[in-house]
């Protein structure tokens, strides 16, 4: 079943194009400003709009659609904020539910169709999931996890809705006018109303202006500059897109202001990770759409230049990044140490946790004890992230990172999938959104080097609109006849088989040679084999009494031992212990988290040795010594007949562990490496034998 298959009515939409799309504009913000409010009057007049909308989206998938995007990548759901416990984001969420359910009754079949990234997205939940279970702190917040599975739920609820609809065009163009619509407002708050308003909390200006920059900091509806800044990349290269749709016709000026409007939201933003994110994805995106126009290329240098020079306060802003080389909290810019600092502390927490880190959601909660850590830069404050990779690597481990690479570099070889077939079938609309979504995923992966997971969910609906996209072109791909046989031709065909075959391989080859890079790098910053010391110390169980006599004969016989000395072994062997002298000792931080507590017995000398383990020989000795003395004093107030007698505390000696982590993170590079140079070279190839087919027709 192609997109649209089985259920493609649209009475309502055919009859009133633009009635309807100002009518749920209409509903959205009537609801809000219900919620705002909490007047009866506007519930009022807000009610019969609500229902008459509701029946609308019940009866027709593309408006639950429309009305899902609009309300999620508005942000109206927080702007307007819950009343009693509910959100406009869950109302819409649920009547996109209730309409796949109507759907499927009148007949539409295979909603979701077949696609990989519900295995990896699956993945991703799941390594999020191993982190919290694994996590050595315990779960204070279940906001986090509960953010992840609604975000889940509107990913599969928006592939469903727009195979059902069969509209994706339309579904990026209401995305795309909802964020150029609120990038104008702040372009108007800026130039026009010079910062008076906040449209109702649609117009947010945060903060003035940062270093270097020549306006205050505009949000837009959230209240983040920076996730602002992030939101409009991932938007601009669809608009492109859609730009270029649209080129041969009178609707190209209004996404050309669109587009304008993007450029100035971004702007206005002063985001200097958005700014070159933006840049990177409109850059790349002209590079691939222009290259049968090669000569306009030039310009592209040129344009960036003129931008660069003539605006007021970008260059003197994105300059500031050369503070980042010699950060001195006194005279660097604010925001650049607190980053530094969130990188130092991310880096420390992922060395002392480095197969599942601390858990999903725990960074800032676990970040004051690290700032105590040798090498990181302690502002006196807690601080986000600032770096979605290495929040991954903090809070989920090697797991949690590798399974996220996996994940994206799935979702940008659907991506590219859905181009390469697209192009070759001659399909300009799955062509345009495929070309828009796979560089709004490399944009998103740039500005994400300098921020933390956010907004997950606008990320998965252009993958879920790409995810449709890749669908249908391969249904339409696979709908092709086979190749007939022409012998006369056989040897030519062979030969351009040959070619293909051999230029697959050679694109393949880039996979492998990123995925050896990676591991060199890999190697370099973490080694496979790390020095860590234990210290050992001892103790021998005797009775109460000093000496050995004929009264405590049966005390010194070897078979009380061997209940006696397991037993003082198991209560030895309690993490409880090591915490209390890591406490007594001062110990926190990275040197904290590498202690490692374990104890064994000598039946036949009746001597109870503690080993530590730890990162510096120092914390090891002195660690070994208090814990031994911490149990000494627990055994001897618990138990009556016996004693510890400390003997000695041994010298701290090296030895060396094989990182697992590592070692497994170097394999995941290499699997990914060798199934993205396959996937890549097989698409490629397909292509190929695509165009053939439609040569040979």
């Amino acid at each position: 079943m192609t997109v649209g298959e089985g259920s493609d009515r649209h009475p309502f939409m055919e009859r009133f194009p633009y009635l309807w799309l100002v009518l749920i504009l209409g509903s959205v913000v009537g609801l809000a400003v219900v919620l705002l409010t909490g007047s009866t009057v506007f519930i009022a007049l807000g009610l019969p709009v609500g229902a008459l909308v509701a029946y609308l989206a019940v009866e027709d998938p593309l408006v639950a659609l429309v009305i899902l995007q609009v309300v999620s990548w508005s942000n109206i759901s927080t702007v307007a904020g819950t009343h009693h416990g509910l959100s406009l984001y869950l109302l819409a969420l649920a009547l996109g539910l209730i309409s796949l359910v109507a759907a499927a009754k009148r007949g539409a079949r295979k909603l979701f169709g077949r696609s990989p990234l519900y295995l990896l997205l699956a993945a991703v939940v799941a390594a999020a999931g191993v982190s919290l279970l694994a996590s050595p702190f315990p779960l204070t917040t279940l906001s986090t996890p509960v953010e992840r599975i609604k975000d889940v739920v509107f990913f599969f609820t928006t592939i469903a809705l727009v195979r059902v609809s069969g509209r994706y065009v339309t579904a990026i163009r209401v995305i795309v006018v909802t964020i150029a619509a609120l990038a104008a407002l702040t372009v108007l708050q800026q130039y026009g109303l010079h910062n008076s308003s906040t449209f109702g909390g649609l117009s947010n200006i945060p903060t003035t202006a940062g270093v270097g920059g020549a306006t205050s900091r505009h949000s837009g509806p959230e209240g983040d500059v920076n996730f602002w800044g992030r939101t409009i990349v991932l938007v601009t290269p669809m608009c492109l897109s859609l730009c270029a749709l649209a080129w041969a016709t009178r609707r190209r000026w209004l996404w050309l202001l669109a587009a304008l409007a993007l450029a100035g939201g971004e702007y206005l933003s002063q985001s200097r990770g958005g700014l070159i994110a933006f840049a990177v994805a409109v850059i790349l995106w002209a590079v691939v759409s222009l290259w049968r126009h090669r000569r306009w290329l030039i310009a592209i240098p040129v344009v960036l230049v003129i931008f660069v020079v003539a605006v007021p306060g970008l260059s003197s802003r994105l300059s500031t990044l050369g503070q980042l080389g010699s950060v001195n909290p006194g005279i660097t810019d604010p925001s650049l140490v607190e980053r530094v600092q969130a990188q130092e502390v991310g880096l420390a927490m992922f060395k002392a946790n480095p197969a599942t880190g601390v858990g999903l959601g725990n960074f800032t909660l676990i970040e004051p004890q690290y700032l105590s850590t040798p090498g990181v830069t302690d502002t006196g404050k807690v601080y986000a992230a600032h770096d979605l990779y290495l929040e991954l690597a903090a809070e989920q481990g090697v797991l949690g990172l590798a399974v996220w690479g996996v994940f994206y570099c799935g979702a940008l070889i659907v991506a590219f999938r859905g181009l390469f077939l697209s192009r070759r079938l001659h399909l300009r609309d799955q062509q345009a959104i495929a070309t828009g979504a796979l560089f709004s995923l490399i944009g998103w992966a740039v500005a994400s080097v300098v921020l933390q997971m956010a907004d997950f969910n606008d990320l998965l609906a252009i993958l879920a609109i790409a995810a449709v996209v890749d669908m249908d072109v391969r249904a339409r791909a696979a709908d092709l006849p086979p190749v007939p046989p022409r012998p006369l031709v056989a040897p030519a065909l062979r030969a351009r088989r040959r070619r293909a075959a051999v230029g697959a391989g050679a694109l393949a080859v880039l996979p492998l040679v990123a995925g050896l890079i990676g591991c060199i790098a890999v190697v370099h910053s973490f080694p496979l084999h790390r020095t860590v010391y234990a210290a050992e110390a001892t103790a021998a169980v005797r009775p109460e009494a000093a000496v050995a006599s004929g009264n405590d004969a049966y005390a010194w016989n070897t078979v009380a031992r061997d209940t006696l000395l397991p037993t003082l072994s198991a209560i030895a062997d309690q993490t409880a212990f090591a915490h209390t002298a890591e406490s007594s000792l001062g110990i926190s931080g990275a040197n904290a988290q590498s202690v490692q507590l374990s104890t064994s017995v000598d039946i036949t000398a009746a001597v109870l040795r503690l080993r530590i383990q730890a990162s510096q020989p120092a914390v090891a000795v002195s660690m070994a010594a208090q814990t031994l003395n911490d149990v000494r004093v627990f055994i001897g107030g618990h138990i009556q007949l016996y004693q510890l007698e400390p003997v000695a505390t041994g010298a701290a000696q090296p030895v060396e562990q094989l990182r697992h982590a590592v070692a497994l993170f170097l394999m995941l590079i290499g699997l990914c490496a060798v199934l993205g140079a396959y996937q890549l070279g097989r698409i490629r190839y397909r292509a190929f034998l695509v165009a053939e087919t439609r040569r040979s027709r």
